[in-house]
């Protein structure tokens, strides 16, 4: 065989390699993204790294080992992987993926009379952060979960259904164009602001927008990434996956455009019935919307989910911390090894968009036949415990430590009433309903031992604002 010969047999072993080793779902290229360093016409190299998460190619998002520089911001989102390791690479916090649009000119905003403010999203050039050119849905783009104050770590979260309903210091409304007849058609453009005081003073607010952090995600395994700023799901439409060490803060609040009426969602991490093979373990989810995480489906559903756990991971400061359901159309619907054990789970209902309702608890269930799932060995503190019609005969051996006044059980359907945790009488019919054997304890807001576990729990979360580095983005 001549010299050219060898090389090209040698190249098309080289090429069907790569092609068996993708197809078995192995890793056969390294990106690495810098949005500090880096460049979009740049080969993705250590060395000269790309920009951005959303230049990746389609051919890219497929069996590659994607490594984003640990301190740095990336104003976008992951979207349609398969066979893919997410990471991080260098020195300093995780990377930050955000859906925050952020207002780099605050004296955008418009006086609107009565102690309203008006903010006109379509002004592009008021912005930086995440791109109107990046939306799946560009009439959603602004159908905002919250505005973000970076500057106080605080949420303006109440978000009401018109104009008539902004009474409150904080409201909010982000449409004039709703109709429920044709909710396509819905366009966010305006954002109005009830306050007292012109809101520039707040300076370089963030408004988060109509997408999913991560979303689409096959056979991939997730490591050391923040998302932050998105106002539909943090994670969801993933199967065979495993996220470890992550953090989703600041989720969820849009309305939820195609509903039969006028309502808000948004979940931390959302698998739906037809997801499977999933892990999500030592993360933190806070200040979520809906629920931090969830298993759940409505009726068509053609298989049980399977094997998806929440396990070892911190949540705090969301509306519920598990909530599960299956309401299958035409037969009883099971989770088939399913589980959300070992976790720490504090202050739900507290979620910072000042919008409490009484299924706000630690975990939640809609199902209307029961539907068993593993609920064990976890800690829970400060919020109603199980808001649900259903027993679950897996729900076993947590420690719960319940506010004097909440309830330990309860569901806003006729005859039922909240089983309230004060007294004992309470406490057994709680146990002769629902067969749960966990260690119930009641605390007194405020008391000695309260403050106490608090600080406890608090140390044990590690919480801190995340850092956007608005300082260097908005220098650009």
């Amino acid at each position: 065989m001549d010299f050219r010969r060898l090389i090209m047999a040698i190249g098309l072993s080289a090429i069907m390699l790569l092609s068996a080793n993708a197809a078995l779902g192995e890793v056969v290229r390294e990106i690495y993204i810098s949005s500090s360093l880096g460049d979009d016409s740049n080969p993705g190299t250590k060395a000269r790294p790309k920009r951005s998460i959303n230049s990746l190619t389609p051919v890219e998002r497929g069996n590659s080992r994607i490594l984003l520089k640990r301190g740095d911001v990336f104003f976008g989102y992951f979207i349609e992987l398969a066979g893919c390791e997410i990471g991080a690479y260098g020195r300093g916090d995780m990377p930050v993926v955000s859906g925050f649009r952020v207002l780099k000119n605050p004296d955008a905003w418009e006086a609107a009379g009565d102690g309203l403010w008006r903010l006109d999203m379509s002004r592009d050039g008021n912005f930086t952060g995440i791109s109107p050119r990046l939306a799946s849905k560009p009439r959603l783009f602004n159908d905002i979960g919250c505005i973000y104050n970076p500057t106080t770590d605080s949420i303006y979260g109440h978000i009401v259904k018109d104009m008539g309903s902004m009474r409150k210091e904080g409201d909010i409304y982000t449409s004039e164009s709703f109709d429920f007849s044709s909710p396509e058609a819905a366009e966010f453009r305006y954002v109005y602001l009830r306050l007292q005081d012109n809101p520039r003073a707040l300076g370089n607010l963030c408004f988060s927008t109509y997408q999913h952090g991560i979303s689409e995600v096959k056979n991939s395994v997730v490591k050391d990434i923040c998302f932050i700023g998105f106002a539909r799901h943090g994670a969801c439409g993933m199967t065979g996956c495993r996220m470890e060490n992550c953090r989703f803060d600041v989720i969820g609040g849009a309305v939820q455009v195609g509903y039969k009426n006028w309502v808000r969602y948004g979940n931390g991490v959302e698998f739906w019935s037809n997801c499977y093979d999933n892990v999500v373990e030592r993360c933190t989810i806070t200040r979520t919307y809906d629920c931090a995480t969830t298993i759940q489906g409505s009726g068509a559903i053609p298989a049980d989910p399977r094997n998806i756990h929440f396990r070892d991971n911190r949540i705090a400061y969301c509306r519920q911390a598990f909530e599960y359901f299956l309401n299958a159309t035409g037969r009883d619907a099971q989770f088939v090894d399913c589980s959300f054990t070992g976790n720490l789970c504090y202050m739900m209902g507290q979620n910072g968009f000042s919008s409490p309702e009484p299924r706000d608890a630690d975990i939640l269930c809609y199902s209307r036949k029961p539907t068993p799932i593993d609920i064990s060995r976890n800690i829970f503190y400060g919020a109603p415990y199980f808001c649900s019609r259903s027993a679950n005969s897996l729900m076993r051996d947590n420690d719960v430590y319940i506010y004097s006044g909440q309830y330990l059980n309860y569901f806003w359907i006729k005859d039922y009433r909240p089983l309230n945790a004060g007294n004992i009488d309470a406490l057994r019919q709680f146990r002769a309903d629902f067969g749960d054997n966990s260690r119930i304890t009641v605390v007194e807001r405020g008391s000695t031992e309260d403050r106490a576990m608090s600080r406890k729990l608090l140390k044990k979360l590690a919480l801190k604002p995340v850092n956007l580095r608005l300082g260097q983005l908005l220098e650009r």
